[in-house]
């Protein structure tokens, strides 16, 4: 079994820097808590059952409790084994 991991800059509104279609998947999903946080906003979602933390643009207008569209860049996806831990790879 696999644990995947992803880190806040690979879950990013679409128009963020460094998402193109090639890369990973867009998805609807519902907004957590939002933490502006000087040049990005944080924000809390949950996918497949795991909270996660997303990095956004400064700009993006995003309020708790709305769906939004986020992107994730598959390609940043990090596998771990599920019985000991470890990174694969």
């Amino acid at each position: 079994a696999v644990t995947v991991g992803v880190r806040p800059e690979a879950i990013t509104d679409p128009e963020g820097t460094g998402f193109n279609g090639s890369s990973g998947m867009r998805m609807r999903n519902l907004v957590g808590v939002v933490e502006p946080a000087g040049a990005d906003t944080f924000v809390t979602c949950t996918i497949g059952g795991s909270e996660c933390v997303a990095r956004f643009r400064a700009d993006a207008d995003l309020r708790s409790n709305e769906v939004t569209e986020f992107a994730i860049k598959s390609d940043k996806a990090i596998p771990f084994d599920t019985a000991t831990g470890n990174r694969i790879g």
